[in-house]
């Protein structure tokens, strides 16, 4: 056993040090993971039974990579999943010990190990770039040894049920005991020699780069992207391609970060070009709306009213009174 752990701990070193020789990266919206981190925390998870997660600084705490991955559709979810998904209380309670930890991890840039609301044994340990914070491992969900350590009784699965009013037909008292009994156990040293290792590996992580705050603006990129390709039939799965990214999390990002879709920011973009033509050039309108890929000159038209209040013709015009020319008609 001795033997097979020590190679685990080897091989979670051996990625740490060619994870420094790989070019290739998941693109998130913040950070840039190598691939090899998830196997790092997926031996962490296989050598000890204790779930564990890279977080963000922010004010979300927001999920950089865990393993194992949270789903609601998975049938053994842990205790604390299930007793999150059936009240809230139980979750706002949850997330204030984590916020509580998170922020004192991050003023101070030391470890927190500290105890839940439930008693159960969690630790964030911050990734630092020099003396910056740049992001947490956390792990938890962690049974102390001296609780309860013969299990979950009926009456206290009941009591528990009742206290945090779960009532969720899914999830019975005696579904709480059996979740309960899947959970790591462990008495407080043994925990904090894991905190330790991972202390050893946050330090190389970062410095490492492990994993590193990702310098590229996707919305400047993405802006590139549209105005070199106005003039082209391009959709949101050939932007997404482009920067190295999914078409749902591009659409995520456009929606969270500018307020708006793919389709709507290129028409607007398209829109504007077409106001430039308008001003600079003589092309008539038809061969402006099918140069600039609109397939119905009248849908362009459209476009156009509904984002300058004016047609395609009376915009010409006012252009070229304000220059004091004379009236010329598109045909």
């Amino acid at each position: 056993m001795a033997d097979t752990l020590f190679e685990t701990l080897v091989n979670i070193t051996a990625h740490l040090t060619f994870f420094q020789k790989n070019s290739g990266g998941i693109i998130l919206e913040k950070f840039i993971v190598r691939p090899q981190i998830k196997l790092m925390l997926e031996n962490f998870f296989r050598i000890s039974g204790i779930r564990i997660g890279i977080y963000d600084t922010d004010e979300e705490m927001s999920i950089i990579s865990d393993y194992p991955h949270w789903a609601p559709e998975f049938e053994n979810l842990t205790f604390c999943e299930k007793a999150k998904l059936c009240s809230g209380s139980f979750m706002k309670k949850c997330v204030s010990c984590d916020r509580k930890a998170f922020f004192q991890a991050r003023e101070t840039g030391k470890t927190q190990i500290y105890e839940c609301h439930m008693g159960f044994l969690e630790a964030v340990i911050p990734i630092l770039a020099g003396e910056r914070v740049e992001c947490f491992l956390m792990i938890g969900q962690v049974r102390k040894r001296t609780l309860a350590e013969n299990g979950m009784s009926e009456d206290a699965a009941r009591e528990f049920s009742a206290r945090f009013r779960i009532t969720d037909v899914r999830y019975s008292a005696e579904d709480f005991r059996h979740a309960w009994g899947r959970m790591p156990c462990m008495d407080y040293e043994t925990f904090s020699a894991y905190v330790y290792f991972l202390e050893i590996c946050a330090q190389k992580i970062y410095s490492d780069n492990y994993i590193r705050r990702s310098e590229r603006s996707v919305s400047g990129e993405l802006i590139r992207y549209v105005r070199d390709n106005l003039y082209r039939n391009v959709g949101i799965a050939d932007a997404a391609r482009e920067l190295d990214m999914s078409a749902s999390h591009l659409s995520h990002f456009i929606s969270k970060e500018m307020r708006t879709t793919f389709t709507k920011y290129l028409n607007d973009c398209r829109i504007e070009e077409s106001k430039r033509l308008l001003s600079m050039t003589n092309m008539n309108i038809k061969n402006i709306a099918l140069s600039l890929r609109y397939s119905d000159p009248a849908y362009f038209a459209k476009q156009f009213k509904k984002g300058t209040g004016m047609t395609c013709t009376e915009y010409r015009e006012s252009l070229r009174k304000q220059n004091g020319e004379t009236e010329c008609n598109d045909p």
